[in-house]
């Protein structure tokens, strides 16, 4: 029967030994038939699935590369697109904007007529210019720079009534450089000024923009003393001997002869402008303040 069977016979030789150890030597054979099948079971089963995982992996991997290869050879087409139409609308709404500025500036040929309305600015406030000088100077993307210099002298307090008046002409006219200093002609009542106005120039030749018409409004700011004046000057030296000789009174518009010629409020003389016409005195503005004259002597004996 054990010839027949030669496992079972084996295994009952196996067992009779087995059974034979004591119990240390019986948990050691245990540990060490673990090992071995723990062993066999790595040799057969799992190193040739690692060594194929291991081979997949290397694989994926230069898949991988490939993959970054081409995508730097052909870039995302939908992600090109998306940025290609961004940059589009950002130029059309540069070009809108762009527009709109150059429809505010006024053409080269406009040249004189700004300089001609300028001039007649300072001839509504009895400014007398001393000097204009002009410049054309071409700048970046076809466009031109005109640059137009002022030198007069004038009562400190219609400086900023007329740097007011020449900003309101046309758009984008603005002042690059301003030096004021005591004038040497009348270093009480004036004050010499040189200016330096700048504005862009269309590259077109449409003549579109309006150049305002040079017109005198009421000057809001009343400086009432130049700086370079000083304070303590006498009423003597300022009136500069004007003298009234004669005073019309009414509510309708009083006028006053002074030194010989019929001034009404608001005309000038001897540069000087007249403030308020009452029934015995002028008031006028000499630039370094407000001062009266009284009717003369002469002109109440009579």
């Amino acid at each position: 029967m054990n010839s027949k069977n030669p496992l079972k016979t084996l295994a009952s030789v196996c067992y009779s030994w087995y059974n034979k150890r004591n119990p240390g030597e019986r948990r050691l054979l245990l540990m060490l038939s673990f090992i071995s099948v723990c062993s066999f079971y790595f040799s057969l089963i799992l190193k040739p699935s690692l060594n194929e995982i291991s081979g997949l992996e290397v694989r994926r991997q230069e898949y991988l590369g490939q993959m970054e290869k081409i995508k730097l050879q052909y870039p995302d087409v939908a992600k090109s697109r998306r940025e290609i139409t961004d940059i589009k609308q950002s130029a059309a709404e540069l070009k809108t904007r762009i527009e709109g500025i150059e429809s505010k500036l006024i053409s080269v040929s406009q040249e004189q007529v700004l300089l001609t309305e300028i001039i007649k600015q300072a001839q509504d406030l009895d400014i007398d210019l001393e000097s204009v000088k002009q410049e054309v100077r071409k700048e970046k993307g076809g466009f031109y720079r005109l640059c137009i210099d002022l030198k007069f002298s004038v009562p400190y307090r219609k400086i900023p009534v007329y740097i007011t008046g020449v900003e309101s002409l046309v758009p984008f006219i603005a002042i690059e450089k301003m030096s004021l200093s005591q004038s040497k002609n009348d270093p009480v009542l004036l004050v010499d000024v040189s200016l330096t106005l700048n504005t862009i120039l269309s590259r077109t030749e449409d003549e579109s923009v309006e150049i305002a018409s040079a017109k005198r409004g009421k000057e809001a700011v009343d400086l009432k003393r130049s700086p370079f004046a000083p304070a303590f000057l006498s009423g003597k030296s300022q009136r500069r001997n004007l003298k009234v000789n004669g005073i019309t009174y009414s509510a309708e518009g009083s006028t006053a002869i002074i030194n010989g010629t019929i001034v009404r409020v608001g005309d000038s003389v001897e540069k000087m402008e007249v403030k308020r016409i009452l029934k015995d005195s002028v008031i006028i503005d000499t630039g370094a303040g407000e001062e009266t004259l009284f009717l003369s002597r002469d002109a109440l004996r009579k």
